[in-house]
């Protein structure tokens, strides 16, 4: 490059060249920095996504495009259509009120977030459904309060992966934020547990050979069968700990980034958690590659106990009949998380039944219509341990005790619990909602002709889903009831997203809400002129 001879021209043609260069050479500095934290980057953990990555690079191209079909049509089996109060918008907007209850908690920071029985969040919802009777025209609205036992409450807990240098350069210690503790586990120390990792397959005796989980933490690969109630790693937990392990890992075989509130993953021996989504694909990919350098590592921390002195409630409100008989409707009011599909469409569809029921014009019915909205459904009664994982519907076992005479004058019980699902399909690069709903579990305890027939009925009706099997036991809350020899009618699933963060309203059918509450109402009217005989209250097998 030449130079002009005039010397102040000179200087400022150097002053710009040299200013020139300078810039070049800083912004090949930044750029050989920027490709070296790039390395650094792509060497971290042997150069596998972590979980944040993943969900940063976002779904990956798929041959798969979006169909554009609707949803399942509303069957109405040719009659008109009913009051709006039966409509699925209609039911959907009490639903919308009632989740809202359940982000107050979350917002409140409770790390045990939802509409958890015995809490202030759960009182919310039975005032809210008391709100709603008095405002529909229900006689004897009133919140009945009574002790449950104390609940299991986890408030902090951290399931960390701790790098090391032989995994890449630029490796840091990775924390698995869907980790959520299973109950009953009880705390760590202060200090947390620092242990290996020891993976166990699915944890079947055959993974088990030859393998020892002594001082270790236990990490296994758990598969939904039907859904997130039914898999394979119910109470493993509590067998690898027992057989010495220091603690253990479920890694849920789902493609999505949720947490779990699951009773079959803890043990009083010791802390057990699930993981799942991009958390569980890393950890086990991490796995295979440090077992040929040095073995995987984590730090599990865990403050949970008892939380005693709560008090949960159920909410009743009548619709007067012509007799001293009763059909008792009942939905229980708590839940984890969100709590969707378990139960606020229960009770969505319970307040929209209620309406429908009472609205102006409406035939007086020929026994009394007690809407239930029972408390306490996950907790245990009085004076059980907070480490009792089963569920014990204090709210519908509290009536069955204290109130002999309307046990005696009660002819069936309709069971209001998770009245809609969308169904999906998994394994083609991630959960696809279907254009159809789950099916729901049938169950006529007593199995009396008369309520089968009409039952179906009303199901083929309205295009309702059932598997084509049942052993009639009605699982979900108004199981107590067969204690007082009433019958139970009950359409009932867990659901695929059973208890977890995902069970969200974005995967409630609109249409189905509606298709249940049409269904109920039709078998509602045909058991009001049915007699005690054909009902067949009291009778054996119930």
């Amino acid at each position: 490059m030449t130079f002009a001879s005039d010397p102040l021209t000179g200087r400022t043609h150097r002053t710009l060249w040299f200013s020139v260069l300078a810039l070049v050479l800083i912004l090949f500095a930044l750029a050989s920095g920027q490709q070296a934290l790039a390395q650094a980057g792509n060497d971290a953990w042997f150069g596998v996504p972590t979980p944040a990555q993943r969900q940063n690079i976002g779904s990956p191209p798929s041959q798969y495009v979006p169909v554009a079909a609707a949803d399942l049509s509303l069957r109405t089996g040719g009659e008109e259509l009913p009051a709006e109060m039966l409509g699925g918008n209609n039911i959907a907007r009490y639903m919308q009120d009632i989740i809202a209850i359940s982000q107050q908690s979350k917002a409140a920071g409770d790390a045990l977030w939802g509409r958890i029985g015995g809490t202030e969040w759960e009182l919310m919802t039975a005032q809210y459904m008391a709100e709603k009777f008095r405002l529909f025209g229900l006689a004897d609205v009133r919140i009945d309060r009574m002790p449950r036992n104390p609940q299991w409450w986890p408030t902090a807990w951290e399931v960390t992966l701790l790098a090391d240098e032989s995994y890449g350069s630029g490796s840091r210690d990775i924390p698995l934020l869907t980790a959520f503790p299973g109950v009953p586990s009880p705390s760590t120390p202060e200090s947390g547990i620092d242990a290996e990792l020891i993976y166990v397959g699915a944890g079947t005796p055959a993974d088990l050979l030859g393998r020892d989980v002594t001082g270790k933490i236990a990490v296994y690969h758990a598969i939904f069968e039907s859904g997130a109630y039914s898999y394979t790693g119910r109470g493993l937990a509590d067998q690898l700990i027992k057989a010495g392990a220091l603690a253990a890992i479920a890694v849920h075989d789902i493609e999505a980034n949720i947490q779990f509130f699951n009773r079959f993953v803890g043990s009083e021996a010791g802390p057990g958690f699930t993981i799942s989504g991009d958390d569980g694909v890393f950890l086990e990919q991490i796995i295979v590659h440090t077992a040929e350098t040095k073995p995987l590592r984590a730090r599990i921390k865990l403050i949970s106990g008892p939380r005693d002195g709560l008090i949960t409630q159920n909410t009743y409100g009548m619709i007067p009949g012509q007799s001293d008989e009763t059909v008792i409707l009942t939905a229980h009011t708590d839940a984890y998380f969100d709590g969707a599909y378990d139960n606020a469409s229960g009770l969505a569809t319970l307040l929209a039944l209620a309406k429908y029921y009472s609205r102006p014009g409406a035939p007086t019915p020929q026994r009394n219509l007690l809407f239930v909205g029972s408390g306490g459904h996950h907790a245990g009664r009085p004076g059980t341990p907070y480490t009792n994982t089963g569920l014990q519907s204090v709210g519908t076992a509290y009536m069955v005790e204290n109130y002999p005479q309307l046990m005696d004058d009660t002819v069936l019980v309709l069971n209001v619990e998770h009245t809609a699902l969308t169904a999906v399909v998994t394994g083609l690069g991630g959960i696809i909602n279907t254009t159809t709903e789950t099916a729901r579990h049938l169950a006529v305890s007593n199995r009396s002709p008369f309520l089968l027939e009409n039952f179906l009925a009303a199901i083929d009706r309205y295009g309702v889903i059932v598997p084509t099997m049942t052993n009639h036991f009605p699982g979900g809350d108004a199981s107590n009831f067969l204690r007082a020899e009433i019958p139970v009618v009950n359409l009932i699933s867990a659901g695929f997203w059973y208890h977890s963060s995902g069970d969200i309203l974005e995967n409630i059918p609109v249409q189905g809400l509606e298709r249940t509450a049409r269904m109920f109402a039709y078998f509602l009217d045909r058991v009001d002129s049915a007699s005690r005989v054909e009902i067949g209250t009291g009778a054996p097998g119930n």
